[in-house]
Formats: structure tokens, sequence, C-alpha cells
């Protein structure tokens, strides 16, 4: 790198000017670069060892590449080995490496990036993800996203930004079984979920089955968990809710429900994949109220669709005299359902409670 001007104009600390010239580019985004370049250049004569400078140059072939341009990725190179902690370094050398082909190594420096800048963790997790779609990027991350800290969030940012069920299989099957580990079920859930509601059921259920290493046959074949006894979790298990309609929790082994009436509700929910036929829906519930609790009421309905097959109120379930409710499941348009129990308001809100010990789908006699 040449230097330009006489020595004396240049700082008596080339550090401070790369300091200050890297600030300057932060607080541009970059726009303020053709003005640094000079300084940097000055700063560069007094201490070649700083990285910096190979950076600043490397950015400028990035913004302005002539023809047939590739990723200035040696200059890159060389300024990670001069500056190991400059950040925008291994940011651009992360880009680089995923564009021409190297996922692998693109997926080391997300490693380091993701020490380095931990604040910078969305940033990170959007360029790993963007490896899916380089050349060589679905083997790297097949290979790195298994023992990867964000294994979960780049693959629901891949869900999120519609990647296709294969490819998402893909990399489940090199995690076959990571839901056991209490921590991953959070973000398993939520990457099911958010295939189940593209809608895909049947690739949400393949997912849910290979991260949790089960038979696929089994997933929302029956309601998970009857009881309430926590042994699942949502969207093939239940999922609570709580807010300013109303309270719901569980406790010794019982879904205990507040509602104040005043706002439609869902109170507990869980996604099913029940094979077209006829059911019963079945519940044991309990209620201290003078009056039964007729704001709440368990809802069956197709997956994307809004009308119910089925509401049954929770007064059938109560008493010794409690019901078992009808409903059908049609043939076609009805791949997923979701069980739910909800609030709904009436003209006159009152504070409604129930104590819920059991509830379940079962195959009516043909």
């Amino acid at each position: 790198m040449t230097t330009n001007g006489p020595l004396s104009v240049v700082s008596p600390d080339p550090d401070v000017t790369n300091d200050l010239a890297l600030d300057r580019l932060r607080e541009s985004r970059g726009r303020a670069l053709p003005e640094l370049l000079p300084e940097v250049d000055r700063a560069a004569g007094l201490d070649p060892l700083d990285g910096r400078p190979l950076l600043f140059h490397a950015l400028q072939r990035i913004l302005a590449p002539g023809p047939n341009a590739s990723p200035p990725i040696s200059m890159l190179e060389a300024s990670r080995r001069q500056n190991p902690r400059l950040v925008e370094t291994r940011l651009l050398l992360l880009d680089a490496y995923g564009r021409t082909g190297q996922a692998g190594r693109a997926m080391d420096e997300a490693k380091a990036l993701m020490a380095l800048v931990p604040e910078q963790h969305a940033l990170v997790v959007r360029l790993i993800a963007g490896l899916a779609g380089r050349p060589g990027g679905p083997e790297a991350l097949e290979r790195a996203l298994p023992t990867s800290p964000v294994k979960g969030d780049v693959m629901l940012r891949l869900a999120q930004t519609g990647a296709d069920r294969a490819l998402l299989q893909r990399f489940a099957a090199a995690m076959r079984g990571v839901a056991h580990d209490p921590s991953a079920r959070d973000w398993v859930g939520q990457l099911v979920s958010t295939v189940a509601q593209r809608p895909d059921p049947e690739a949400a259920r393949a997912l849910w089955a290979t991260l949790y290493d089960v038979d696929p046959a089994r997933v929302g074949a029956a309601l998970a968990d009857p009881g309430f006894a926590h042994l699942g979790n949502p969207p093939f298990g239940w999922s609570f809710g709580t807010g300013k309609a109303g309270i719901a929790g569980v406790h010794d082994g019982r879904l205990e429900v507040y509602y104040y009436g005043r706002a439609r509700a869902t109170f507990a929910s869980q996604m099913l994949m029940l094979a077209p036929g006829n059911y019963r829906l079945v519940s044991k519930a309990t209620s201290s109220d003078e009056e039964a609790p007729r704001g709440l009421a368990w809802t069956l309905s197709c997956v994307g669709v809004a009308k119910p097959l089925v509401t049954a109120p929770l007064p059938l379930f109560i008493g010794t005299g409690a019901s078992t409710v009808p409903v059908s499941v049609p043939a076609s348009g009805c791949a997923a359902q979701t069980l739910q129990l909800a609030g709904f308001p009436s003209d006159l809100p009152k504070n409604q409670s129930a104590s819920i010990e059991s509830v379940q789908i079962e195959r009516a006699a043909q």
C-alpha cells in the first residue's frame, strides 16, 4: 500500500487516526469511505501492521467492483491476521466466503463473531441462514448446525423466510432427537408451529418426528397429555394462554381457568392430525361457581378454517351426568386440527372459573 502526502501531516498516533476513521465509517454506513482513504493510507505508513487500512481498501473494492471482480478475500484475510478482533473484517469475510462457495469457512467466521459481538446475534444469524442459498452452504450447515449454539435461531430464520420443507428436513435430520434436550424445546415448538401455519401440516409432523426422534405416525394421531401432566410441548402438546381476558395454568394435574368474561380468549390449545372419521369429545371438569361457566367451551377446528367443527360448552362436562360430544373430521380440507379451550364473552360479563381434570378425543364406534 502506498503512502500519500508527506509524513508531517500524519497524526502523531496512527492508531488514533484509524480509530476515528473507523468510527466515521460506521456512523456514515460506508458513505464516508472515499474521503477517509487518504487519511488511512497516511496512517498506514507509520503502522503497517494495523489491519484497518486493509479493511478500508477491501471495502472500497466491494462497494465499487471492477469488471469480473471477485470478493477481496486475500486482503480481508490479511486484515484479520493483523486485527483478529476487527468485527467488520470478519463480517465481510463471512459474506465473501459464502459468495464464493466456502461455506465451512463462513461458519468459522460466524462462530468467532458470536464470541466477539454477542449483541450482533440477529445479524450473524441472518448471515448464517443466508448460506443455505449459497454453493456448498447446505452441506456446511448440515455439518455445523448440530453443534452450533445458534442452531435454533438459524432454523427459525430459515422457516420464517420460506425455506422449503426438504431443506428444513435435511437440517433436522442432522439434529435428530435434539428436542430431548429441554433447552431446545422452545425453538423446536416455534419452528414446527411456523411450518404448520404456512400451512404445511405434513412438513410440521415430519419435523416434529425427526427432532423428537419418534414415529411420524404417532404425531398428532391422538391428543397428547390428556390429563395435563406436562408431557408435551406445543404445537403437538399443550400451549396455555394467560392475559387480560383471564388466567390459565396447570396445578396438580388439573387445568385451572379463571375467565373474566369480557373478551374472546384462548386458554389452552393443541394441534392434531386426526384421520377423517367420527370421534367423540370427552372431558371431566368441575366448577365452584354458583352458575356453570357458560362462557367457556372446547372447540375443534380445521387449521385455517374459521368455523369450528364443534363447539362444546364446558358445562356439558361438569357433574355426574357429564356428556360426550360427537365430532366428525371431514375427508378433505382438514389435514390438521386445533383443539382449544376458549372463552366467549357475553353481553353481561361475569367472572367464571373451572378446574379441568382431563380431555380426550376418542374414535367413535363404527
